[in-house]
């Protein structure tokens, strides 16, 4: 036993279709309001047939009222719900195929196509009746029968339900005839043949809008991207800070006769040659005699180094030298000394970015960009999935750098970042273009009656060149042509032929099938065209494209992936 519930948009084709394929003898199709199968009187008609056909006992259950009462005037038993089947397939008796009656058992069908339904078919009713005794057509049975149910009482509006009988009889016999019409089926798979390859210049134009086979030009779209840059540059510029060492030296004289004067300015040096100036104007008292000794005339005075630095920081004693008239007056042998050590000299170098800085580092982030557009050229992602990208004619925009390098000038660090960023520009067009360019280059090198198959279609693409605002590109086309056919024409031609005959006349397509319909049927239909159904199957692509140009400076990239 079998139940199946059918949707409301299945049609009577799915249903009839369920009762062949299932492998229960037993059957209840569960019918809902609104189904398409339960619009007419016919359709319960056909499945009866279709279940009668195929030895299946074949019950309608629904809850709808007019269904029930459309697949009872079809014959068929019906059922207001799957419980009410199920219980009857155990409770209900049913034929024993002699025309006597026996108990159902479990498991035994209390629902056929034709057969006894004690639960709601009147066909059990009629034919119980019909025989003397309520015997139908076999031996009176010796044992008790079962209580018959008493006859179902007689319709009002008998004459209405004449006519419709009638109606629904003709529209039955109309239905029947056109699903019992012959048909076919033909699964015809084109033969292949190569094509091309095929060459031709295409014409990336920014100014077409859609393919041009005359101009063989296809519509271009200028693509931007942006590339950029960075690096951690040297500032060289110096700025020094030093200062001069200080200090006291101490004069002395021998001279007797004169005090000697020492005006501010006068150089005294070291032995080695670094030199000092005095800062204050000075003079040398006279040399006294106490007894017999000689007491030397001293005077100190300041002094600053004449060179800033280090170089002035001299030790206690190195300052030894005065001018030569100098050292005439004072008549000594160390005319100048410095008790102590000088000191205060400084020198020291801190960095600022000056202007070579700055354009050393836009001269190295501009090289850096250039690189950086041609890689992006040179993507595959650059330009998206199914887009050609041109490095011909392509260019780089002026860069913006972050920060101004007028903000960086003159800032004293001894390094600094610099960001550079710039906008390219490069002509692309859509590969569906140049596809469809293809396709009717290959269409006019196809062999007469033939068509280019287009999945089968591949494309190389080639050099190109700028030429103007646009780009010449280099393509080649190659894949397979199968034979176009007139539907129409063989429909006429095969009407009529046997299976294995249409199958003969269709070689010269390709490879087809054909099958017919209904089982006694043994030839096309050659009188009702539109029972035969053609499906084409067109060849499989199995022409591997030839190498793309390599991604150099005169060829395309193909795109494959978004930025």
């Amino acid at each position: 036993m079998a139940i199946y519930y059918l949707d409301v948009d299945d049609e009577i084709t799915s249903a009839a279709q369920r009762i062949r394929e299932t492998g229960e003898s037993r059957i209840a199709l569960v019918v809902q309001s609104g189904s398409r199968v339960a619009s007419s009187r016919i359709n319960f008609k056909l499945l009866s047939r279709e279940a009668q056909h195929h030895n299946r006992h074949l019950s309608i259950v629904a809850v709808d009222a007019s269904i029930r009462s459309l697949a009872e005037a079809a014959g068929l038993p019906v059922f207001e719900s799957v419980a009410e089947y199920q219980r009857s397939q155990v409770a209900a008796p049913v034929e024993d195929g002699t025309g006597g009656e026996t108990a159902a058992q479990p498991g035994a069908a209390g629902a056929t196509a034709g057969g006894s339904i004690r639960a709601r078919g009147s066909s059990a009713r009629r034919e119980a009746a019909s025989a003397p005794g309520g015997v139908s057509n076999g031996t009176r049975s010796s044992e008790p029968r079962p209580a018959i149910n008493p006859p179902l009482k007689p319709l009002r509006h008998s004459g209405r339900w004449i006519g419709l009988g009638l109606a629904g009889a003709a529209a039955t016999v109309i239905a029947s005839g056109y699903f019992l019409l012959p048909a076919a089926t033909v699964v015809l798979t084109l033969e292949s043949q190569p094509l091309g390859p095929v060459a031709f210049a295409a014409l990336v134009d920014p100014s077409v809008e859609s393919p041009d086979e005359e101009t063989d030009a296809v519509p271009a779209v200028p693509q931007k991207f942006d590339v950029r840059a960075s690096g951690t540059f040297q500032a060289t510029g110096e700025n020094v800070l030093e200062t001069a060492a200080i200090g006291k030296v101490t004069f002395s004289s021998a001279n007797t006769y004169l005090a000697v004067p020492i005006l501010a300015g006068t150089e005294v040096s070291t032995a080695e040659g670094v030199s000092f100036t005095t800062t204050d104007s000075v003079t040398v008292p006279k040399a006294t005699l106490e007894g017999l000794n000689l007491v030397p005339g001293t005077a100190d005075a300041g002094v600053v180094a004449e060179e800033k630095g280090t170089s002035g920081n001299v030790d206690a004693g190195a300052i030894v030298k005065v001018p030569p008239d100098l050292a005439a007056a004072l008549v000594i042998a160390d005319p100048v000394t410095n008790k102590e050590a000088t000191t205060g000299g400084t020198y020291s170098v801190s960095l600022f970015i000056q202007q070579s800085d700055l354009d050393a580092a836009e001269t190295q982030l501009a090289q850096q960009l250039e690189t950086a557009f041609q890689v992006r050229l040179s993507d595959p992602a650059t330009a998206g999935a199914g887009v050609q990208l041109f490095a011909q004619g392509a260019r780089l925009d002026n860069a913006v750098f972050d920060p101004d390098p007028g903000s960086l000038l003159g800032v004293e660090q001894e390094r600094f970042d610099l960001a550079a960023t710039g906008t390219g520009t490069a002509l692309s067009v859509e590969t569906i273009s140049l596809r469809e360019l293809a396709v009717a280059k290959m269409a006019q090198a196809a062999k007469p009656g033939f068509a280019p198959v287009e999945d089968s279609v591949t494309l190389t693409v080639g050099e190109s060149e700028p030429v103007g605002n646009a780009v010449s590109v280099n393509v080649m086309a190659e894949g397979l042509q199968a034979a176009q056919i007139d539907e129409a024409e063989i429909r006429s031609a095969i009407g009529g032929m046997s299976p294995a005959e249409a199958e003969a006349y269709l070689e010269r397509y390709g490879k087809a099938e054909v099958s017919v319909w209904p089982f006694w049927a043994s030839t096309v239909p050659d009188f009702l065209d539109f029972r035969i159904e053609i499906r084409v199957v067109t060849p499989t692509p199995s022409i591997t494209p030839g190498p793309s140009a390599p991604a150099s400076a005169t060829a395309g990239v193909t795109a494959t992936a978004g930025p």
